[in-house]
C-alpha cells in the first residue's frame, strides 16, 4: 500500500543530442507526421512542443493521430497507427483528428 500519492507526469527528453546525432534525415525529408495525439489536453501539449523542438516553431508538417477518433486501443494502436499512416500516404489524404 503507498502512504504517499503517486503523480506520474508526461516528460519531453531535454537533452536529445544523443540521438539526433543517429538521425539520417532532415526534417524537410518528413512528409507526414503519426502523432501519439491521444487528444487529452497535457499529452498532446507534450508531444506538440517535442515535434516544434524536433521541427521548428513553424514546421507545416501534417501531422495527425486517430486515436482522438477511435481511442486508445492499446495492444492494437500500432497496427492501427500503421494502416493509417500507409493509406494516408498512398492516397495522399491527412486524417482527421478530434480536439
Amino acid at each position: 500500500m503507498l502512504d504517499k500519492p503517486v503523480t506520474i507526469r508526461a516528460t519531453v527528453v531535454e537533452d536529445d543530442k544523443a540521438l539526433q546525432k543517429d538521425i539520417v534525415l532532415k526534417p524537410e525529408d518528413i512528409d507526414y507526421i503519426s502523432a501519439h495525439g491521444t487528444g487529452t489536453q497535457q499529452n498532446d501539449e507534450v508531444e506538440t512542443r517535442a515535434i516544434k523542438r524536433a521541427f521548428g516553431a513553424t514546421t507545416t508538417v501534417p501531422t495527425s493521430s486517430v486515436k482522438s477518433m477511435i481511442g486508445h486501443l492499446i495492444a492494437a494502436a500500432g497496427a492501427t497507427e500503421l494502416i493509417t499512416c500507409v493509406l494516408a500516404l498512398r492516397d495522399q489524404v491527412l486524417p482527421p483528428t478530434a480536439n
